[in-house]
């Protein structure tokens, strides 16, 4: 059997273990102790869900030939949050200038704007949610004084009324609500995360 870790083959010696779920939970055991987190597994390319757990777990060692195991750890969030707010300063700027893109004709650039946001707030909400596998690390983690998963919860709302301003083609609004309303909040976002150390171990 071959284990890769990130897509890196790893050697390991077994002691006692016997399945699939054995190995797991040694893997677990060593992230618990380096702040790590496993976030997929594949047994010969079934990925591990819900539905097949009992089944995969239990299935024998000498029954597979490869098993894939992605891992995270706090660290590597801290740099995509860091990554992330470098990005979002940019868009910032762009946002709150959209009402004047609007009105200078380019609905191009508005469209290419709104897509990048769209993509980056898509970013945002995964690594918040993996922030949550480490809450001992990121419990001092405040934006705005509220918890990640508040704070994008509170954001909800002023996303609605943004994706309605665009279906109804409502160009005002649309440059309103990216300048007063996503745009400072997008600031809160990056101030919190320049507050950040490089550990908050």
């Amino acid at each position: 059997m071959e284990i890769y870790v990130n897509s890196e083959k790893v050697d390991f010696t077994l002691e006692a273990e016997k399945t699939a779920g054995d190995i797991i939970k040694a893997f677990e055991a060593d992230c618990a102790k380096n702040a790590a987190a496993i976030t997929a597994v594949r047994i010969d390319g079934d990925v591990l869900c819900e539905e097949n757990t009992d089944s995969l777990y239990g299935r024998a060692l000498d029954e597979i030939q490869k098993m894939e195991i992605e891992t995270l750890c706090a660290q590597d969030i801290i740099y995509n949050l860091k990554e992330l707010a470098v990005k979002f300063e940019t868009l910032c700027g762009e946002l709150e200038q959209i009402s004047l893109f609007f009105q200078s004709g380019k609905d191009s650039k508005v469209s290419a704007i709104l897509t990048s946001f769209a993509d980056l707030f898509d970013m945002l909400c995964r690594i918040i949610a993996l922030s949550a596998l480490f809450p001992e690390y990121f419990q001092e983690f405040k934006i705005e004084e509220r918890a990640p998963l508040e704070f994008l919860k509170d954001f909800s709302p002023i996303l609605a009324d943004f994706e309605k301003s665009l279906a109804d083609a409502d160009t005002v609004l649309t440059g309103d609500l990216a300048e007063y309303e996503i745009a400072p909040r997008l600031h809160s976002f990056i101030s919190a995360v320049q507050k950040l150390g490089d550990s908050l171990c």
